[in-house]
C-alpha cells in the first residue's frame, strides 16, 4: 500500500514567533561585550603592570564558571542573565575608576563569572 505524503511545515515559520526575543538577547550580548572590550583596553592604561594579570584572572574565572553556566541559565531566564552581567560589568568599570587594586581584583572575579552567562 502507498503511504500518503504528509506536507511538513517549515521550521523557520514556527520559530518566527521567537524572533523578537532572539533580537533582544543578541543586542544585549553585543552591548555587553562591546562594553567589556572597551573597558579591558582601558585596564592596561589604568594599571600598566597589572593589566595583563587582571585579564588573566577574568578569563581563568570565566573558564571555571563556564562549567556551571548551564545550571545558572536554567534557573534564570537568559534576559536576566544578560541583565545581571551588565550590572556586574558596570560595577567592574566603577572599580576601575577607583584605582584601588583589591577592589579591581574582586570585581574581576565577579566579571569572570558574569561573562559566561550569556553563552548558554
Amino acid at each position: 500500500s502507498e503511504s500518503a505524503v504528509v506536507p511538513r511545515k517549515r521550521a523557520w515559520i514556527d520559530r518566527g514567533q521567537y524572533l523578537p526575543e532572539v533580537i533582544y538577547i543578541a543586542f544585549g550580548f553585543l552591548l555587553l561585550y562591546t562594553a567589556f572590550n572597551s573597558a579591558a583596553s582601558t585596564l592596561t592604561l589604568v594599571f600598566p603592570t597589572f593589566g595583563a594579570t587582571n585579564l588573566m584572572i577574568i578569563f581563568f574565572v570565566f573558564g571555571l564558571a563556564s562549567l556551571f553556566a548551564p545550571l545558572g541559565v536554567a534557573l534564570l531566564d537568559p534576559k536576566w542573565c544578560i541583565w545581571i552581567a551588565s550590572v556586574l560589568i558596570t560595577f567592574w568599570v566603577a572599580m576601575l575608576l577607583t584605582r584601588i587594586l583589591e577592589l579591581v581584583i574582586f570585581a574581576s572575579v565577579l566579571i569572570g563569572c558574569a561573562r559566561c552567562a550569556p553563552f548558554f
